[in-house]
C-alpha cells in the first residue's frame, strides 16, 4: 500500500506487485507493506518496522551561484534537494517478533 505519495515512478517500480495508492491509511486494515513520506505515524510505528531510504534527489540548478557551476565543472558535483520516503513492514513478518 502506498500512502499519501503521488510518484508513478514508484508505483511502475512496483508494477508486478498488488500495490494500492491511497491519501489515508485505513486504521481497520493492516496491509503487509506501506510506503509513506517521510514522517513518523504513530499507528505504524506501534505495528510496523520501518526503514528509511532516498527515492529521489534532484539538483538546485537554479539556485546556482557561479562558484557551484565552476563545481560542476569540474567535478560534477552540485547541491541536491531530495525526497526521502519510508517503507514499513508489518512487526509479526519479522522473525524475532513476540
Amino acid at each position: 500500500m502506498i500512502v499519501r505519495l503521488d510518484s508513478p515512478a514508484l508505483e511502475w517500480a512496483l508494477r508486478s506487485h498488488p500495490v494500492q495508492v491511497v491519501d489515508a491509511l485505513d486504521p481497520v486494515s493492516s496491509p503487509d507493506f506501506v510506503i509513506t513520506p517521510y514522517e513518523m505515524d504513530p499507528a505504524l510505528v506501534a505495528a510496523y518496522r520501518g526503514q528509511d531510504f532516498a527515492w529521489s534527489q534532484t539538483p538546485l540548478w537554479k539556485a546556482a551561484v557561479p562558484n557551484m557551476w565552476l563545481r560542476w565543472i569540474t567535478l560534477r558535483d552540485m547541491p541536491q534537494t531530495g525526497e526521502t520516503i519510508i517503507l514499513w513492514a508489518r512487526d509479526d513478518l519479522f522473525l524475532d517478533s513476540p
